[in-house]
């Protein structure tokens, strides 16, 4: 129980912080998260990251000097 509260506070962050710093949403029409769980997926070796919920991808950026590692 624990941990399902802890990852939603910690998607819900993550999301509050991509709304106020770089996110954006992706165009109508990618598919991305379809077949994707919820998370954070890598694009490449760039700060660059998508965060899956409920089937809707967003664009973000990390933060300067930091990547993200990809699945």
């Amino acid at each position: 129980m624990r941990s399902t509260s802890f990852l939603l506070l910690l998607i819900l962050v993550v999301w509050v912080a991509s709304i106020h710093v770089e996110g954006k949403a992706l165009p109508i029409g990618v598919r991305f998260c379809t077949p994707h769980q919820n998370g954070f997926f890598a694009l490449g070796c760039s700060p660059r990251y998508l965060v899956c919920v409920d089937g809707r991808p967003t664009y973000n950026a990390c933060e300067r000097g930091v990547f993200a590692r990809g699945r």
